[in-house]
């Protein structure tokens, strides 16, 4: 088992370095890198002047793979083979296995790490047509890191991406509701003012950690 762990993690280093050589070929220096850390994880080869000014600006975040990566390729994969007509089970087994591979890719950071395997249990729910819950498998993708390093408990990163998450499907439908967006007319301005909740309900989860 773990030697074809190792086998498809080599698999994916080659996918990458193949990617990386086509955004440098098609890519000026700068936005090569800037796409190789947003889709990539790798962020050696964005600019330094760059990359600070995205640190003085509060952009930052947006270099760094997170689980929504993992969600839109999951979303992406499903869409595309849906459209070609694949069948159900067949859908979720070749997301599910390019997941896994995205998570290696990128380098299988605790956020992606966390995604995937939320994931996955969310496909093998859609494949048993079973219900998934969101904080059970919220709980298992953090079992699972924390059976492969029970030091992740104590690193920042790890507690920033599951308080963030945790708030985030526990405090934003009751904000959603306290203010009553669903009921606002111009669904434009409803579904911006959603992703805000989004993201008020992510900073206050975190911001005790952060401070």
């Amino acid at each position: 088992f773990m030697i074809s762990i190792l086998a498809y993690a080599d698999y994916s280093l080659s996918i990458k370095k193949s990617i990386e050589k086509i955004f440098t070929k098609y890519l000026s220096k700068p936005c090569a890198g800037i796409l190789e850390a947003m889709i990539l994880g790798e962020k050696r080869n964005v600019a330094p002047l760059v990359y600070q000014s995205m640190i003085n600006s509060g952009t930052v975040h947006i270099l760094v793979v997170s689980g929504f990566n993992v969600g839109l390729v999951a979303l992406i994969m499903i869409a595309l083979l849906k459209a070609l007509n694949i069948k159900r089970k067949y859908r979720i087994v070749i997301t599910g296995f390019l997941l896994i591979l995205y998570c290696f890719l990128t380098g299988a950071s605790v956020p992606v790490v966390r995604a995937t395997v939320m994931g996955i249990i969310f496909l093998l729910a859609y494949l048993f047509k079973r219900e998934a819950d969101i904080y059970n498998s919220l709980g298992l993708s953090a079992i699972f890191i924390l059976t492969l390093n029970p030091l992740q408990l104590f690193d920042l990163g790890f507690q920033l991406s599951f308080a963030s998450v945790l708030s985030i499907i526990w405090l934003y439908p009751k904000l959603n509701k306290l203010f009553g967006l669903q009921d606002l007319k111009v669904k434009s301005i409803g579904y911006l003012c959603q992703g805000c909740l989004v993201s008020l309900s992510a900073w206050i989860g975190t911001a005790f950690l952060i401070a």
